[in-house]
């Protein structure tokens, strides 16, 4: 099975429980015999590339589209996801989608989510208003492709 899983949450490094989840969960799969993994890094060079680079294994190839600017907040803060990403995305059995890139999968392809917390949601006065939107834009998107969604916290399930 070919799973392409997109890690471009590694870009700020781990400095989140996000980022660790998915280093964490990346790690977990390029160690699976029969299971054949590129991870797409969609981000800036340097610390979160060499993160994704240290996961890579004969069966776990790292993938990356090198962006030239930093993302902006809002609307614009979606990143383009390049053409090199995108066909290793539609070459995939599975897609585990990332924090903030959403590209469309192919007609029928099983798409995996995580959601940690839909705090955006049940606490909106602690979040910016492009957090807001971001997360709505990414629940959204996991409502429309989603096969399968893993909820990594008893809370967020209740939630």
């Amino acid at each position: 099975m070919r799973v392409a899983i997109d890690a471009s949450a590694l870009s700020p490094g781990l400095v989140s429980g996000t980022a660790v989840y998915l280093y964490r969960l990346v790690e977990a799969l390029g160690a699976l015999p029969d299971l054949e993994l590129r991870i797409l890094y969609n981000g800036l060079p340097g610390l979160g590339a060499q993160l994704a680079a240290s996961l890579e294994r004969p069966r776990a190839k790292v993938v990356c589209a090198y962006l030239r600017w930093r993302a902006l907040p809002g609307p614009l803060f979606d990143r383009p996801y390049p053409a090199i990403l995108r066909r290793e995305v539609h070459a995939a059995d599975v897609f585990h989608v990332g924090e903030f890139v959403y590209p469309e999968p192919r007609p029928a392809q099983a798409v995996v989510a995580t959601v940690h917390d839909v705090t955006t949601k049940l606490f909106p006065e602690w979040h910016f208003w492009a957090n807001r939107l971001l997360h709505r834009r990414r629940l959204a998107w996991i409502r429309r492709y989603a096969t399968r969604v893993i909820i990594d916290a008893e809370a967020t399930r209740t939630d």
